[in-house]
């Protein structure tokens, strides 16, 4: 049974890289292709923004929205905005701040954790450069890893254990130590977030903002609050508060808001299928 969940594993790993792979190539196909046409008729900007606009609606409302959850968190609820979503944030802050005075400042033997500063000083800026790292890439990433895979692992996986394996796939999937353990991470915290709201929007959402800062703070520093290099012992205790703040929040979200889906019956009928072999 371990050796089948290594192979079906491995299995959705290969079909998830593939599977970006393909949604990437759409998105960019879109976009450029869309761009040349509107450049004729308008300014660069403006035909970025169309460009853009057209990409996601494409890919996301013409390719994603059939796999997409069909529940969600009930928006009408007032503690989803002044609790979940706030939290969520906070907790993203927090990961910043602390993953840049801990993790960042180790090194292994393979060069420090520097991917994000070295993609800003070797980016070449094109106007789908920025857009896919920005906005097009969070967007198939987190449809990928956390909608897709997480739902393909509900079979074999209990719980919160496809939280872990998801982001260990979506650490692996990156194909480097300085980006993978990263990713490792705010796989971590993101999947944690998906598993309790199924909100592929708000996971979006974050993980966007995570790439928009590190992308704006190293080629414009100058318009955004930059981490320093080297260990700074404000920022790890800012960070480990703001952290402290995030969870409390949505946990309290969490305690009183249970939401069941589809998978939680699935879940349900595993666990009880596993007794009863142990009875039996």
């Amino acid at each position: 049974m371990k050796k089948n969940k290594i192979l079906i594993t491995i299995y959705y790993v290969v079909l998830a890289f593939i599977f970006s792979i393909l949604l990437s190539i759409l998105g960019e196909l879109v976009f450029k292709s869309s761009k040349k046409i509107f450049d004729m008729f308008t300014g660069n900007l403006v035909s970025t923004i169309i460009s853009g606009i057209l990409c996601i609606l494409i890919v996301v409302f013409g390719v994603m929205k059939r796999y997409l959850p069909k529940r969600n968190i009930n928006i009408n609820n007032k503690y989803y905005w002044i609790q979940f979503v706030p939290g969520s944030m906070f907790l993203l802050v927090s990961f910043i701040l602390i993953f840049a005075n801990t993790i960042r400042l180790i090194d292994l033997g393979l060069g420090p954790f520097n991917f994000i500063i070295d993609f800003a000083n070797n980016l070449t800026l094109t106007d789908f450069t920025i857009f896919d790292f920005c906005l097009l890439s969070p967007i198939i990433e987190e449809f990928i890893y956390r909608v897709f895979v997480f739902k393909k692992l509900q079979t074999i996986y209990i719980g919160k254990m496809r939280v872990i394996v998801s982001a260990l796939i979506f650490g692996f999937i990156h194909l480097n130590y300085s980006q993978g353990i990263k990713a490792l991470l705010i796989g971590l915290i993101l999947g944690w977030i998906y598993y309790y709201t199924h909100s592929f929007f708000l996971v979006a959402f974050l993980h966007i903002l995570n790439n928009t800062y590190f992308v704006v703070s190293n080629l414009y520093p100058s318009m955004i609050y930059t981490i320093k290099e080297g260990f700074n012992i404000a920022e790890l205790l800012i960070g480990i508060l703001i952290g402290i703040i995030a969870i409390l929040l949505i946990r309290a979200f969490v305690k009183n808001n249970p939401v069941r889906y589809e998978e939680d019956v699935i879940e349900e009928q595993m666990k009880l299928q596993s007794n009863e072999a142990v009875v039996d």
